[in-house]
């Protein structure tokens, strides 16, 4: 049988009630979800997250991206500056992935914020936490003989015109091999005048050598480490050296290098600072005499002066070992004066007079003057 539409619609809500009516609960009334025409659930952004395990001495940080990323993403890293958000590397992904690579460089050492977007067909879909980097070089190490790390310390601040003297420098460097320069003051100016390159990374030397010169003249020196993307630089500090020539010598000075010029050629001396120091001394390693201010010309100051010379050259006789050379001359002088014994025969036989020296002795016959011979001709005794 036929039925009108508004019997069928009758027909539906007596169902409905029908329906109702039969249920053990409560009757609950049901909304349907209602989706417009072309629609779809809206996808949920895909997580993502940012790593990095970069060393803080490595100026260059590379970061990894993890997600689930596509074909035509694009990654971009981005640093905080002041308020603002920049850009500093964008990756566009080939094919589909679960991690993407972005990097870094500092322009220098500090510390800052990063984080990634993902943009997908040019919408931001995803943004990492933020994540803080720094960069900081680590610090080298370099050292010489002195205290105080400064070099050409062993001369005492003095070096005679045309004489040299050298100087190693150590230096503590992890990551790579490190040119070492040394410079001298030239006005304002710090003038290389030599560079040493270490041989590998780690503990490496650098010798240097003071430069030849016959001018009496004041000159200051230094070296520098230089420094690396990983590691800082190192300067020393100032030594200042004056070359002495002893043409330019005067007064008192000049009468004691004439005594022993023949024996000990360009020989820095000085005066002692103290008018009434009546004690006269040569200094080791620097090599240097000090004369007594009380000192006047004559025998006594050509003894002094003989004797003095003697010391420097026994010094260079024995070298770093002068202490095993101190045992062997007290068994041929005498215990505890063989040094001073020594020195007196020695200035004997560069023509002190007897008369006016025996200060340690005058006994000079036998082993002690083959002893003298010998260091005098530079020879171990």
């Amino acid at each position: 049988m036929r039925r009108s539409p508004v019997v069928v619609a009758l027909l539906a809500v007596l169902s409905a009630s029908l329906v109702l009516a039969l249920g053990t609960g409560p009757a609950v009334a049901i909304a349907p979800t209602v989706l417009p025409i072309g629609s779809s659930v809206p996808a949920r952004a895909p997580a993502l997250s940012l790593a990095s395990a970069s060393p803080r001495h490595q100026i260059t940080k590379y970061f990894t991206v993890h997600g689930t990323l596509q074909a035509g993403d694009r990654v971009v890293l981005q640093r905080r500056s002041a308020k603002k958000w920049a850009t500093v590397s964008t990756r566009t992904l080939a094919r589909p992935a679960t991690s993407t690579r972005a990097g870094y460089r500092f322009q220098r050492e500090g510390a800052a914020s990063f984080r990634a977007v993902l943009l997908r067909q040019g919408k931001r879909v995803a943004t990492t936490a933020t994540r803080a980097s720094t960069y900081r070089r680590v610090a080298t190490e370099a050292w010489t003989n002195a205290d105080d790390n400064r070099i050409f310390t062993r001369i005492g601040g003095r070096i005679a015109a045309g004489e040299r003297t050298s100087d190693t420098v150590v230096v503590f460097g992890q990551f790579s091999r490190r040119t070492v320069s040394l410079q001298v003051l030239r006005g304002r100016k710090w003038t290389t005048i030599a560079r040493r390159t270490t041989s590998s990374p780690g503990y490496g030397l650098a010798k240097f050598t003071t430069p030849s010169t016959t001018a009496t003249v004041t000159r200051k020196y230094r070296y520098q480490v230089s420094g690396t993307t990983a590691e800082r630089p190192v300067t020393s500090r100032v030594t200042t050296v004056r070359h002495m020539n002893p043409r330019d010598y005067r007064g008192a000075v000049r009468t004691a290098y004439t005594y022993m010029k023949s024996y000990c050629p360009r020989q820095v001396i000085t005066l002692s600072p103290d008018p009434r120091e009546d004690t006269s001394f040569s200094t080791y390693p620097d090599l240097q005499i000090e004369l007594a201010r009380t000192l006047r010309p004559g025998k006594t100051m050509q003894y002094i002066a003989l004797h003095e010379c003697a010391h420097i050259r026994t010094f260079k006789v024995y070298g770093d070992s002068i202490d095993a050379g101190e045992k062997k001359l007290d068994k041929i002088y005498g215990k505890g004066n063989g040094v001073e014994m020594l020195a007196d025969c020695m200035s004997y036989r560069m023509g002190a007079d007897v008369g006016y020296g025996g200060a340690y002795t005058t006994r000079c016959t036998g082993a002690r003057g083959i002893a003298a011979q010998r260091v005098l001709a530079g020879k171990k005794a």
